[in-house]
């Protein structure tokens, strides 16, 4: 835009003004606000308040994704999962860090208490408490506290887990006709994203209502990494849980979130390279242990005197070249 400004030289151009172009920020309406936009003409990345807006040099290739998390959990969510599930197998420091975090989190176990003001009352409902956490896998394989133990170390792996509500009958003879049934993640498809028939939202295999409240989750009949003998046709279809039966354990981490992420994703990479690193250094260090040298009396020049200095000096080209061969590589050589 023109400002129009006094001139010190004035005098010399006749009016005393001088009209000059200055790089302001005018007062302009929302057609012309794309000018201030990245990319626009009077936008410029040198010029950021935050250095970490900043587009030039060494943050030129930070380029993050702009997506949703449900976008970015759709679009990479499996492979993240089991990229953290081989670092807590394969790796010390991982596996270490989720046995310090189930630890930390569960302990010997979350135990309820009862508040009941009658005493006998308050011991009968805790001894039966106490008869149904014995009881209530699905499996049979751990006891109420074993399952938080399960589920801790599931959102440390995987960022979630769903927990069943199995109803029983009496005749199952079941202190409480109720048992858990704890799922894996892999049980609900990260890709599994489209308008249902009822005109519900389903996203990231959990089905919403119009007023985005979970209706229902759209599980696979197995796990799609077991094998098991069974037709693939079943594969095909999924199996439409109520939200009403499926408690979803997970840790949100931005509005809307749908899913949940390892809580050790952002170490992965790190984990990564310092386990290469260690193979490396190992490597490295057995290989230096294989070189090997010795020296006699020849190589030290204590030779007979009747050999004379031929014989001595045929005796050291000997003992380095038997040091070359196995292994030692010579002085200054690796």
């Amino acid at each position: 835009m023109d400002v129009p400004t006094k001139d010190p030289m004035g005098r010399m151009f006749g009016d005393g003004v001088n009209t000059f172009r200055v790089r302001v920020r005018p007062k302009i309406t929302a057609q012309q606000d794309w000018a201030w936009q990245p990319g626009g003409p009077w936008w410029s990345p040198s010029q950021q308040g935050f250095h970490a807006a900043n587009a030039r040099r060494r943050l030129s290739q930070w380029l993050p994704n702009k997506g949703t998390i449900n976008t970015l959990v759709t679009q990479g969510g499996e492979i993240l999962r089991d990229r953290a599930r081989d670092m807590v197998r394969n790796n010390p420091h991982a596996a270490s860090a989720a046995d310090s975090y189930v630890g930390n989190l569960i302990g010997t176990g979350i135990r309820p208490s009862s508040l009941i003001p009658d005493p006998e009352l308050r011991s009968a409902v805790n001894k039966l408490w106490a008869q149904w956490a014995c009881e209530c896998d699905v499996d049979g394989q751990v006891d109420f506290y074993g399952m938080q133990e399960l589920v801790a170390r599931c959102l440390f792996e995987a960022g979630e887990c769903f927990i069943r509500y199995r109803p029983r009958s009496i005749e199952d003879g079941l202190t409480v006709p109720l048992q858990l049934l704890v799922l894996e993640s892999d049980m609900l498809d990260y890709s599994y994203n489209l308008l249902a028939p009822n005109g519900n939202l389903i996203m990231n295999g959990v089905e919403f209502d119009a007023s985005h409240r979970r209706v229902a989750y759209h599980f696979w009949p197995y796990h799609p990494g077991q094998i098991i003998i069974t037709p693939l046709r079943d594969f095909r279809f999924r199996v439409r849980i109520p939200a009403e039966e499926i408690l979803h354990v997970f840790k949100p981490r931005r509005p809307g979130d749908v899913r949940g992420v390892p809580l050790v994703s952002s170490a992965l990479v790190k984990l990564f390279l310092l386990d290469q690193y260690d193979d490396a250094e190992l490597d490295r260090k057995k290989v230096a242990a294989m070189f090997a040298g010795f020296e006699d009396s020849a190589a030290r020049g204590d030779a007979d005197p009747e050999c004379g200095t031929r014989a001595v000096s045929e005796r050291r080209r000997r003992a380095a070249r038997s040091a070359v061969a196995c292994g030692g590589g010579g002085p200054g050589r690796r």
